[in-house]
């Protein structure tokens, strides 16, 4: 399914993630996982709201990736990067070559 020219409004994710439930059968999921964006937590609620059964859980992985990359833009972070470039560099010449 390509929903690339679709609005992608918490009503048309949440018709969309239903439509998945029902088709592979409510009692086989537990959990709804996704990104923090807003229309996937309004999505989400409506979902749990339909299928109280069903919890909603934050991808945290997406969350390690925004903190990593935040962090990465500092400058005591490029020094240690470059500190262990360096010292990889070195191991590698004392024991590859």
């Amino acid at each position: 399914m390509n929903f690339s020219k679709e609005a992608h409004t918490s009503e048309f994710i949440f018709q969309k993630i239903k439509e998945v439930l029902e088709n592979v059968g409510v009692n086989k999921f537990f959990a709804i996982v996704s990104d923090h964006a807003a229309n996937m937590v309004a999505a989400k609620k409506l979902i749990t709201q339909k299928f109280p059964a069903i919890i909603s859980l934050r991808y945290i992985a997406h969350h390690i990736n925004l903190l990593t990359s935040d962090i990465m833009k500092l400058d005591f972070a490029k020094i240690t990067i470059n500190k262990v470039y360096k010292f990889i560099y070195f191991i590698s010449i004392i024991f590859f070559y």
